[in-house]
């Protein structure tokens, strides 16, 4: 048996979250034993029970419960204590931090064999991060032994110099079960008329947690410049975060709360996205951007910013656009273009994309690794 712990801050509805779980109920080795291990406390029920009902061991160090003080002490000491009584033989820890650097120092200290740094994303988002915390990422060269990342850029951005530039990485596609996110018609006719949406209405969407790397405040403005040349236009934002009441002052700023439909988070969103007919993701910065891949499985026309990384884009149905260009340029160009799906999801298999093909791929790690050692 061979078990493997994947540590993430949070488990709630998030790109992060999408891929464990995915790669939970994919799982074809019998021998691998999976447990999570969260930093904090903030979880989605819905989604632990889940988890469990696949045998997957659910923990959390519950960090948000202690005083910022108290917190710093607390953390190492009870991460080595889990990990020493627990016996890993693989640790994977999937938050893209350089604090993060000193849990791997611990992991490492704990005994485990193989310890993987897995960055999901393209920067940190605290400004106090990016400068002073930076050159702890130098820690991860001598304490994890293996470097998953989504994209280069990703790897760019967490790892050393000395790690990215001589490829001692190697990339993970964030796979997704690619038949359950193909176009249904069904799908598209229920969710419209539970949200009251006329089917001449021109509807804009939008997945991803409610953060400012997601740049949703860009998002309403080009909203706000589509409504005044198509009227009949509305926007369905999935999603739920720590910006939300931000983004609905916005809304009432921009005087667009009839044209934009805060429909929070959710499990469902195959179907929500056969609802939709354009989907826009101007991100400020990304690791990969797993809804995109998502979108285009859906067969939608994906307006993206540049920002999202050209690995994204894996059909000929992604535009990606410079934001610098302004949210009146992005309205007019996006509807001079005939929005149309376009089935190429042959494409996104042979990209690697599929669950499948990720789950071999981690799976031979974690296995190849035990015997090697």
């Amino acid at each position: 048996m061979t078990k493997v712990l994947m540590i993430t801050y949070r488990f709630i509805f998030g790109g992060i979250e999408k891929l464990l779980l995915n790669i939970f109920e994919n799982k074809s080795n019998p021998s691998i034993h999976y447990d999570l291990l969260t930093l904090i406390a903030e979880t989605d029920n819905e989604l632990i029970e889940k988890i469990k009902s696949l045998g997957v061991g659910y923990y959390s160090l519950e960090l948000d419960k202690h005083s910022t003080l108290e917190r710093q002490f607390y953390h190492y000491k009870a991460l080595y204590k889990f990990i020493k009584q627990n016996h890993y033989d693989v640790v994977h820890i999937n938050i893209t931090s350089y604090a993060r650097a000193l849990d791997m120092v611990i992991v490492k200290l704990a005994g485990v064999k193989t310890r993987i740094i897995h960055s999901h994303s393209a920067d940190e988002i605290l400004p106090f991060s990016r400068k002073i915390l930076r050159p702890m990422r130098k820690l991860y060269d001598f304490s994890a032994t293996d470097f998953f990342a989504c994209s280069d850029s990703a790897a760019q951005h967490l790892f050393s110099s000395d790690v990215f530039i001589t490829k001692k990485y190697i990339v993970v596609n964030n796979g997704i079960e690619v038949k359950n996110y193909l176009f249904s018609s069904i799908d598209r006719d229920r969710i419209r008329h539970s949200l009251g949406i006329k089917k001449d209405t021109l509807l804009f969407g939008h997945v991803g947690r409610l953060t400012e790397a997601k740049n949703h405040l860009f998002l309403l403005k080009i909203i706000s410049e589509v409504s005044k040349l198509k009227p009949n236009s509305k926007l369905l934002l999935v999603g739920d975060g720590e910006l939300k009441n931000e983004i609905e002052k916005e809304i009432n700023n921009l005087g667009i709360k009839n044209n934009v439909i805060m429909y929070g988070a959710s499990s469902n969103i195959p179907a929500l996205l056969s609802s939709m007919d354009v989907f826009l993701f101007p991100s400020k910065w990304e690791g990969l951007g797993i809804s995109v891949v998502e979108a285009q499985c859906n067969g939608l026309p994906c307006y993206v910013s540049e920002n999202v990384p050209q690995t994204a884009v894996l059909t000929s149905n992604v535009y990606r656009f410079s934001t610098l260009k302004g949210a009146r340029w992005w309205a007019r160009e996006i509807l001079s273009k005939v929005n149309k799906r376009v089935d190429e999801t042959n494409k996104i298999v042979q990209a690697g994309y599929d669950i499948t093909c990720t789950v071999q791929q981690l799976e031979n790690i974690y296995v190849r690794n035990r015997k090697s050692l």
